[in-house]
C-alpha cells in the first residue's frame, strides 16, 4: 500500500506527434437545421415570456440550457421551479435538474467570484422563496461547478426602487476591475433599469439606473463605440443604448435611431460586430415587424442604417447576431411565428444580406416566449438556437422549449474563432470573453488551449489557459501589462489523435496601465527525442521582453551535465520586443531516459522549459539499443483524454519494486494504483477516476532509482 502523502516533483508531459489543421478563413456553407429536443418535455412548461442562456455548467464539455422558467414557475400547474438546467449529452439530448422555488424571469450566466465555476444572475416576478435563495427580484446565486448547488451571493440587490418584478439580465465587467457587474431590465413596466457593480464579497452597488417605463425582454452588454468600456443595449421604453464610462456610470446614445412611439420600445434587440472593425452594432424589431440594423459612427456620434436587403415589415419578434457559417463574418437570426429565418452577412459589403434559410418551429401558431442563438450543443462546430414557443390556443396555450440543431457533421477536427475577431479595444485588468466553435468527429475528446500574443499573429505565445473543456466560451481577465494594438489569441483544440489551430483574423487592442516588464518563454518544452550515446543533439528555445521596460533575465542551467545551455547564469538585460535565444545541447552519456529543466528567472516573470532526451547505445553495426524497451518505461495511458477508466501500461526488464500512483497538478498523490514486486515482463493496469474532478492528471511509475510521468486528462 502507498503512504498517501503530498510530493514535489518536476511534471513533464511527453510529446504526441499530432496532426495539424489550419483552418481556412472565408467561404460560405449551406447550414441546415433539425429539432433536437429529446429530454427537453419535462418538466411542460406553462405561458408567458422567459429567458434561455448556454453554458456548460457542469464543465463536461458540453452545451447546457439554463433558464429560470415562465408564468407557471415555481409550481402553478406545472413542475418548473427555481433555476432549471437542461444538461446536453454532446449530441443533442437533455436532462433536467431544477433547484429553488421561485421564477419567471430572465436570467445570465458568468463566473462572478472568479473561483473556475459559472454562476447564475436573474431577474424574476415571483420571488416566491421563503429564504435568500429566491426572496429579491434580482438575485445572483453561486455555482460548485455542478451546475446543481447554488448559494446567494446578492446582498444589495433589488434595492433601488425595483417592484413587481424584473426580468432580462446579463453580466458584463463595466469598471474594468477584473469581476462581472450586472444590469436587469424590468419585468413588464415601472421598476425601469438597473445596473449594480459587484463588490467582490456577495454584496452589490448600484452604479446606475432609474424606474417606470415599460420594458422588452432583452438586456445585453457589449462594447459599441469600442473605446474599451462596456455599453449595454435594453427593450426599454426611455431608450435603448447606453454608453458607459468605465466606472459604472452610463449615457444614453440613441441618437438618430428611428423613434418609436409613446409608450412603445424597440424589441428583440442584441448587439454584435457585423462588419469586423470593432465596435458592436445594434439590431431590434421595428415597428411595422421588420429587422433594423444599425451601427454607431464614433466620428459623427450618429447611427448608420445597415438593414439593407432585410425584410422591413413583417411579423418577427426577436432577432440575434452571429456568425452561423463559420465564415468568420456575423449573420442575422430572426424569430417570426412558428419559424426562423437566417440570412448570411456580407465581407465586403456590411448590410447586404443573403436569404440563407428557413426552419419551421413547429405549429403554426407558435409565438416567441424566448429566443436563444449560439453555442454547439452536439460539437459539429455550427452554432444552433434554442427556443420556447407558445403553442395552441386560448384557453389551452402552452408554452414548448425545443432546440435546433446544425445537421452537419464532423469528419474533421476544427476550431472558430467568435471573439474577438479583430479591432477590438479592451481594457488591462477587465473580464472579457473568448469564444469559439470546434467542429469533433465522432469518438474523439477533446481539450482547448489558448495562448495570448501582444507582439502580432506570430508570437511569442503567452499562456492564457490549457486543457480546458472545449465548450466554445472562456471567461478571461485581460492582462494588465503594456498597451499593444497587435494583439491575437491562438485557439489549439487537441484530442490524442489530432490538433487544430487557428488564430484572432485580425488584430485586436489591449490598453494597459503601462510599464513592467513581461517574460515569455517559447517553447517550453524541448523533446530531443533518440540520440546517440556521446553523439550531440540541438534545440533552441527564445526569451522575449513582452512589456515596456526593460527585463533582466537569468537562466539557471539543468542539474544534469547531459544538457548544457549557450548562455550562462548571469543577468541579461533586454529592451522591450528583444528577444534572446538560448541553446540548449543535449549529449547522453548512457543509454537511459532522461528529464530535466531549465528554469528562466526575471523580474517579469519566472518561466519552466522541461527537456526531454533518450540515449542509445550503438551495439553492433545497424543493431541499436533501446532502454526505454530494454530496461523499464511507463507507457502512453490509453485512452487521453479519458472519461471514466485510463488503462496504464509498463514495462519491467527486471524483478523490482514497483510504485504506481496518481497525483494533480499540485503534486499531490490522488491514487496508489499498485505497490509490489514484479517479475520482467509486460504489465498494465486500470484506474477508475470517477470520484475525481475533471482536470490534467499525471500517472508515476517508480522502479529502483528510476521514475517515469506520463500526463493523462480526465473529462467527466
Amino acid at each position: 500500500m502507498c503512504d498517501l502523502v503530498n510530493i514535489a516533483f518536476r511534471l513533464t508531459a511527453f510529446v504526441v506527434c499530432f496532426l495539424i489543421i489550419l483552418i481556412p478563413m472565408g467561404g460560405t456553407y449551406a447550414i441546415e437545421y433539425i429539432e433536437s429536443s429529446n429530454g427537453l418535455q419535462v418538466p411542460a412548461w406553462d405561458g408567458g415570456d422567459s429567458e434561455l442562456e448556454f453554458g456548460d455548467m457542469d464543465g463536461d464539455g458540453n452545451l447546457d440550457i439554463v433558464s429560470i422558467g415562465d408564468h407557471g414557475s415555481p409550481y402553478i400547474n406545472t413542475q418548473e421551479h427555481g433555476i432549471m438546467v437542461y444538461f446536453g449529452n454532446g449530441a443533442g439530448s437533455w436532462n433536467v435538474h431544477m433547484e429553488g422555488n421561485f421564477g419567471y424571469g430572465g436570467c445570465a450566466i458568468g463566473d462572478v467570484n472568479n473561483d473556475g465555476f459559472l454562476d447564475m444572475g436573474y431577474g424574476m416576478h415571483h420571488n416566491y422563496s421563503s429564504d435568500d435563495f429566491g426572496d429579491q427580484l434580482i438575485e445572483v446565486a453561486l455555482g460548485n461547478g455542478t451546475g446543481m448547488s447554488w448559494t446567494p451571493w446578492d446582498d444589495g440587490l433589488a434595492t433601488n426602487g425595483e417592484t413587481y418584478g424584473m426580468f432580462a439580465t446579463d453580466f458584463g465587467d463595466v469598471d474594468n476591475d477584473g469581476d462581472l457587474d450586472l444590469v436587469s431590465n424590468s419585468f413588464g413596466a415601472s421598476a425601469g433599469v438597473h445596473v449594480y457593480l459587484n463588490q467582490g464579497d456577495g454584496t452589490w452597488i448600484q452604479s446606475f439606473g432609474f424606474i417606470n417605463g415599460n420594458s422588452g425582454d432583452q438586456a445585453v452588454f457589449a462594447d459599441v463605440d469600442n473605446d474599451g468600456n462596456l455599453d449595454f443595449a435594453v427593450a426599454q421604453e426611455y431608450g435603448t443604448v447606453y454608453f458607459g464610462d468605465g466606472t459604472g456610470n452610463f449615457t444614453l446614445g440613441d441618437a438618430n435611431l428611428p423613434p418609436v412611439s409613446p409608450y412603445d420600445w424597440r424589441d428583440g434587440v442584441d448587439l454584435n460586430d457585423i462588419d469586423r472593425d470593432g465596435g458592436a452594432d445594434l439590431t431590434y424589431i421595428n415597428t411595422d415587424g421588420g429587422i433594423d440594423v444599425w451601427r454607431y459612427n464614433t466620428s459623427t456620434s450618429l447611427w448608420e442604417d445597415l438593414s439593407g436587403t432585410l425584410p422591413s415589415s413583417g411579423g418577427y419578434y426577436a432577432a440575434q447576431l452571429r456568425d452561423m457559417d463559420n465564415d468568420g463574418w456575423v449573420d442575422m437570426v430572426a424569430m417570426g411565428q412558428a419559424v426562423v429565418v437566417t440570412w448570411f452577412g456580407s465581407q465586403t459589403n456590411p448590410g447586404d444580406w443573403t436569404w440563407a434559410t428557413y426552419t419551421s418551429t413547429g405549429p403554426s401558431a407558435g409565438y416567441m416566449s424566448a429566443f436563444r442563438v449560439g453555442g454547439d450543443a452536439d460539437h459539429n462546430g455550427y452554432a444552433d438556437y434554442a427556443v420556447l414557443v407558445e403553442e395552441g390556443s386560448y384557453p389551452n396555450e402552452q408554452n414548448h422549449l425545443r432546440f435546433f440543431k446544425e445537421t452537419s457533421v464532423a469528419t474533421e477536427l476544427t476550431v472558430i474563432p467568435h471573439y474577438p475577431t479583430g479591432h477590438e479595444v479592451m481594457i488591462g485588468g477587465s473580464v472579457r470573453r473568448i469564444d469559439w466553435t470546434s467542429g469533433v468527429p465522432q469518438g474523439q475528446i477533446t481539450l482547448v488551449d489558448l495562448d495570448l500574443s501582444i507582439m502580432g499573429e506570430n508570437g511569442p505565445w503567452i499562456p492564457i489557459a490549457q486543457d480546458i473543456p472545449n465548450n466554445g466560451r472562456f471567461q478571461w481577465i485581460v492582462p494588465d501589462a503594456n498597451s499593444s494594438t497587435n494583439c491575437f489569441i491562438r485557439y489549439t483544440v487537441h484530442s490524442e489523435i489530432d490538433t487544430a489551430v487557428a488564430r484572432t483574423y485580425e488584430a485586436f487592442e489591449i490598453i494597459g496601465t503601462g510599464g513592467g516588464s513581461v517574460l515569455v518563454v517559447e517553447p517550453t518544452f524541448l523533446d530531443f527525442d533518440t540520440v546517440y550515446v556521446d553523439s550531440v543533439e540541438h534545440r533552441e528555445f527564445i526569451i522575449w521582453n513582452a512589456g515596456s521596460d526593460t527585463l533582466h533575465v537569468s537562466t539557471f542551467s539543468p542539474t544534469l551535465e547531459v544538457f548544457t545551455l549557450n548562455a550562462g547564469s548571469e543577468p541579461v538585460a533586454l529592451s522591450p520586443s528583444d528577444n534572446l535565444p538560448v541553446l540548449v545541447t543535449f549529449q547522453p552519456s548512457e543509454a537511459l531516459a532522461y528529464q530535466d529543466s531549465v528554469v528562466i528567472s526575471s523580474d517579469g516573470g519566472t518561466q519552466v522549459v522541461d527537456l526531454l532526451g533518450v540515449g542509445e547505445l550503438v551495439t553492433s553495426v545497424g543493431e541499436v539499443s533501446n532502454p526505454v524497451a530494454d530496461l523499464f518505461g511507463l507507457g502512453q495511458p490509453y485512452p487521453n483524454p479519458f472519461n471514466a477508466t485510463v488503462v496504464i501500461p509498463f514495462d519491467i526488464a527486471s524483478a523490482v519494486t514497483v510504485e504506481l500512483s496518481v497525483f494533480n497538478v499540485l503534486g499531490q498523490r490522488v491514487a496508489c494504483i499498485s505497490r509490489d514486486r514484479y517479475e520482467p515482463g509486460r504489465y498494465s493496469v486500470s484506474w477508475d477516476a470517477g470520484g475525481m474532478s475533471t482536470g490534467v492528471y499525471f500517472a508515476v511509475l517508480n522502479a529502483g532509482e528510476r521514475t517515469w510521468i506520463r500526463k493523462m486528462v480526465f473529462m467527466k
